[in-house]
């Protein structure tokens, strides 16, 4: 995954205080919200086999 990969080789993982870690997680989250949504608005259409 790209933003899990940008999110490890931006932050120092091992120093990070809870509260930046909560706040990375949330921001994370609606990132991949709305990428979601924005493919469903669009139209986009993902197969699963």
């Amino acid at each position: 995954n790209i933003l899990t990969g940008l999110v490890n080789l931006s932050v120092d993982t091992l120093s990070a205080s809870p509260l930046a870690a909560f706040m990375i997680l949330v921001a994370y989250t609606f990132n991949l919200c709305m990428l979601a949504g924005l493919a469903q608005f669009s139209g986009v259409r993902i197969k699963f086999w």
